[in-house]
Parts: C-alpha cells; structure tokens; sequence
C-alpha cells in the first residue's frame, strides 16, 4: 500500500495506513502501546487486561481482516484507499457483520466497540 517490500509485520502494523487504523484502536481499546509485529501483537493479547479483554481478539481480527482486504483491494483491484479513514470504517462494518455469531453478551460489548469507533470518528472530522 505505501511502495515498501511486504512483510506480514509491515503489511499488518508499520505500513503507515495500518498505523494510522492501529493509533485510533489503541486510543479507543486503552491498549497502551501499538504492536509492530505479530509477537508483539501476541503479547498485547496476553498480558493485557482491560475492559474489552473478552472481545479484544474479534476486535483485532476484525481490523487486520479490514487492513488485508484493503491491501488486496490496492493490489489486485487497482483500488484507490480514498482516505486512512476508509480502513477504520471497514473494521466497523466487519464488526457489526460478525458480532451475530457471538452470544448475547458479546454482541453487547461489540455494539458498544462500535459505539465508542464511531464516536471516535465523528470527534476525528
């Protein structure tokens, strides 16, 4: 997406459209620090608590399946990512597309994920 040799790390963390998705997540899961690999990503995962832990791995692949398809949109669609914005936007609509296949409780926090994205969002603008 921004001309640099593709790595999963660098494809999934330090390509600057990722970035961008990553800073917002980190600022609206309180994640404390932006992982820049899948190791650190991993440890993020693991050694975290906050008040979105039991949701916090579908929120993540929700966003890396948002930076993949964006990726794939730009290689092989000749797509253009009209703004970083557009990425943060696909993670949500992910979200909200597959929150019916968890239970009751987590499609709540889900929604509330959601919530708190568009909120974010809206204060961005």
């Amino acid at each position: 997406m921004c001309g640099v040799i593709e790595t999963t790390d660098h494809i999934m963390f330090s390509c600057p459209v990722a970035r961008f998705l990553w800073v917002f997540l980190r600022d609206i899961l309180a994640l404390g620090s932006i992982p820049s690999s899948v190791a650190e990503l991993e440890t993020i995962l693991l050694s975290r608590k906050n008040r979105f832990q039991p949701i916090l791995l579908f929120i993540l692949a929700g966003a890396m399946w948002a930076i993949w398809k964006s990726r794939n949109d730009l290689v092989f669609e000749d797509k253009v990512l009209a703004s970083p914005t557009v990425i943060i936007h696909k993670t949500s609509a992910f979200l909200a597309h597959w929150k019916k296949l968890l239970g009751e409780k987590k499609q709540r926090q889900v929604e509330t994920v959601l919530a708190e994205i568009d909120g974010g969002c809206a204060s961005a603008t």
